[in-house]
C-alpha cells in the first residue's frame, strides 16, 4: 500500500492547519501508537444535505479554532469499494452514494476511536473517477481535534458517542449547490 502523510495532502477530503502538524506526521516509530500532549481529541460532526455547505461550515471552524493538530475526516474517503456491477451502475450515474448503505461507517467509527487512543490511522482514499477505493491510504499519528464531516456524520450511534459536538448545517433545498 501507498502512504501519504497528512502534511502532503492537498484535497479538501482531509486537511489540517498548522505547520506544527507537518512534524507529527513525519515523525516514524516503531510503535503503532503515539500518546498527545492531550488526554482525548476534541471530536466534532457536521452533517447536512449534499451541497448544504458542511465543508464551509468545517473549514471555518478550522481557521476560527486555529488548533495544531487539527484534522478534517470526509465521510467521502470512507465510501465502501463497489462491486463490478455497483461501478457500472456507478459510471451510468445510476448508483446512489447517499445512503448510509454506501459507506464503511465502522472503518470510520475505528479510525476515530483509534485518533482518540493516540494511535496511528490509515485513512482510505476513495476515487470518484475510478469509482473504488485506489490503493493509497492517508497516515495519520495523532490529533488534537477531529472533524468528522459527510451527510451521515450524525447518524451512527457508535460514532454519535465519540463526539464532543454535533452540528446540523440546515440549508433550504432551494439554496443548496447542485451541479
Amino acid at each position: 500500500m501507498s502512504r501519504r502523510s497528512l502534511s502532503n495532502i492537498h484535497s479538501p477530503v482531509l486537511m489540517a492547519t498548522s505547520a506544527s502538524t507537518h512534524s507529527i506526521h513525519e515523525t516514524t516509530t516503531a510503535d503503532s501508537s503515539y500518546i498527545p500532549p492531550w488526554t482525548s481529541p476534541y471530536v466534532i460532526g457536521v452533517a447536512g444535505f449534499s451541497g448544504s455547505g458542511k465543508t464551509t461550515v468545517a473549514q471555518q471552524i478550522i481557521k476560527q479554532i486555529n488548533e495544531p493538530w487539527t484534522v478534517l475526516l470526509s465521510m467521502d474517503n470512507f465510501y465502501k469499494p463497489l462491486t463490478q456491477e455497483e461501478r457500472k451502475r456507478a459510471f451510468n450515474s445510476e448508483y446512489d452514494f447517499d445512503t448510509p448503505e454506501a459507506l464503511d461507517l465502522e472503518l470510520m467509527f475505528e479510525c476515530v476511536r483509534n485518533l482518540k487512543e493516540g494511535k496511528r490511522v490509515e485513512i482510505p482514499v476513495y476515487s470518484f473517477s475510478l469509482h473504488d477505493r485506489t490503493s493509497e491510504t492517508i497516515t495519520i499519528y495523532g490529533a488534537n481535534v477531529i472533524i468528522i464531516e459527510g451527510i451521515y456524520s450524525l447518524y451512527n450511534p457508535k460514532l454519535l458517542e465519540l463526539m464532543d459536538c454535533k452540528i446540523y448545517v440546515d440549508t433550504d433545498l432551494d439554496i443548496c449547490y447542485s451541479p
